[in-house]
């Protein structure tokens, strides 16, 4: 699902060429309007850096609960403004670039990122949500070791949650 049509039609390329193209679905779709999803229809979510980028992240939380299948999983990806990097940023009187990062002085924001998030804040919106978290994670070099500690040590947050059953 996607709002640029280009982008679907990239998708739809690179599905044909590497499987069966008719296991995949792809919807046009603006994320800040109820999904064109029937409820209790998706086995598995995936939302790789989507969720920073609309208005009413609430609402589309609830949204990918209600399409989810009882017992279904998401897989959830969205930048940690609590990475260490971006606390000494801080620190030192500078605006975080948790996107974009090649261009900034250009245009001036953080490529159109309207939410910020850390560990705690993303999981709580999550189980607010309803989601049971399963796992929590980050990405970065030497996953491991930044797994150790990742709502400081990880660039982006990664949460693997589970609709919970009825």
């Amino acid at each position: 699902m996607d709002v640029a049509p280009v982008r679907l039609a990239r998708a739809r390329e690179k599905a044909s060429a590497a499987t069966d193209s008719s296991k995949f679905s792809f919807h046009e779709s603006d994320l800040d309007q109820p999904l064109p999803v029937a409820d209790s229809s998706v086995d598995v979510l995936c939302s790789l850096n989507v969720i920073e980028h609309v208005f009413d992240v609430y609402s589309l939380v609830a949204d990918f609960h209600r399409v989810l299948k009882p017992g279904g999983f998401a897989l959830f990806q969205v930048p940690n403004i609590g990475y260490l990097k971006h606390r000494a940023r801080l620190l030192f009187g500078n605006l975080p670039v948790t996107s974009s990062p090649h261009n900034w002085p250009e245009i001036g924001w953080d490529g159109g990122h309207l939410h910020y998030f850390t560990l705690n804040s993303f999981t709580e919106l999550l189980n607010h949500a309803g989601f049971e978290i399963v796992r929590r994670t980050g990405t970065g070099l030497m996953g491991g070791w930044r797994n150790w500690y990742p709502s400081l040590l990880t660039g982006d947050l990664v949460l693997l949650v589970r609709k919970k059953p009825r």
